[in-house]
């Protein structure tokens, strides 16, 4: 299933609960499936296998953070790791030492870009999930005489409730 056959490894036992808790389903299927795709869009530099269960159990741990509820919110929330992840490896190489100023203005380039998609992600995430929901507060209305005010919920079709 996996292009990657030590990702599916990687995934232990106790990391498998663990990514079955934030996969937000009961297939089992769904949840090896997410955590492989999150697992290798992340820079592989780990040295040792201790080095690699440390990146496998901070993306857990972000998993956890965000917490999805349900399928969508899973595969955005390993889309916001891999992104982030993506804009912080960008960064890096523009910072290089010896690094021109061309490779330096593409890479932070490409980390813009992800910075954006990130909070696209993010924005999404939040308005599926209910949040951002705009709310208006008006404050000391003033209303002269021959004037009128509404007040109540307007629906589309132009009417509405408790006319005041």
């Amino acid at each position: 299933m996996s292009k990657n056959p030590t990702a599916s490894k990687e995934i232990s036992a106790n990391r498998r609960s663990r990514m079955s808790a934030v996969a937000a389903t009961p297939s089992d299927a769904w949840t090896d499936m997410l955590g492989e795709q999150t697992i290798l869009t992340l820079w592989n530099d780990a040295s040792s296998s201790e080095d690699r269960a440390k990146q496998l159990n901070a993306i857990l741990d972000a998993l956890e953070g965000i917490a999805p509820r349900d399928e969508l919110e899973g595969m955005m929330a390993s889309q916001m790791i891999a992104a982030h992840s993506a804009a912080m490896e960008c960064f890096r190489r523009a910072m290089l030492p010896n690094q021109t100023i061309i490779g330096r203005d593409e890479n932070l380039g490409h980390a813009n870009k992800l910075l954006r998609a990130f909070s696209s992600l993010v924005e999404t995430f939040n308005r599926h999930r209910g949040k951002n929901q705009q709310k208006v507060l008006v404050e000391h209305v003033h209303i002269h005489a021959g004037g009128q005010a509404l007040v109540g919920m307007v629906t589309p079709n132009g009417g509405s409730q408790d006319r005041t």
